[in-house]
């Protein structure tokens, strides 16, 4: 059987890397992009899941820190939607039961090296995350 395609977003109208400064909903339009941002106390929130977005995919890397408290990745509210995740942290990794919040910890939680990454990807019926830090505690999930 051959493989088929199973949607087509668009590619982001040429916006590869987003700054996030405060609390943003991630949108299908946002697929393929890059974003940025600096520690803060506020929520990035993934699109609702649907058969509309199966391909959907974005990076987020967190580049300095500050003491002003975690970064929480989460589903979108009210579909129920988790993310399975692979945690790398410096030379262990796991794997958990699926979760609706992934923190990205404040610095002072873990260690003085603030660079975290999630890759996170959609088949329009689950979220899957890979994320990414030098030190271990860098994330909590719940």
């Amino acid at each position: 059987m051959a493989n088929v395609k199973i949607n087509s977003l668009p590619s982001n109208k040429h916006q590869v890397v987003e700054s996030i400064t405060e609390a943003k909903q991630l949108v299908p339009k946002d697929s393929g992009k890059y974003f940025m941002f600096d520690q803060g106390a506020y929520n990035i929130t993934l699109p609702k899941l649907s058969e509309n977005i199966a391909g959907w995919n974005c990076t987020i890397i967190k580049r300095t820190s500050n003491d002003t408290g975690d970064t929480t990745l989460t589903t979108y509210s009210g579909d129920g939607a988790k993310t399975f995740y692979i945690e790398v942290e410096g030379n262990d990794a796991s794997v958990a039961t699926p979760v609706t919040n992934i923190l990205f910890k404040d610095t002072n939680s873990y260690s003085t090296d603030p660079h975290l990454f999630a890759k996170i990807w959609t088949d329009g019926s689950n979220w899957y995350t890979l994320l990414l830090a030098k030190s271990s505690g860098a994330f909590t999930a719940s």
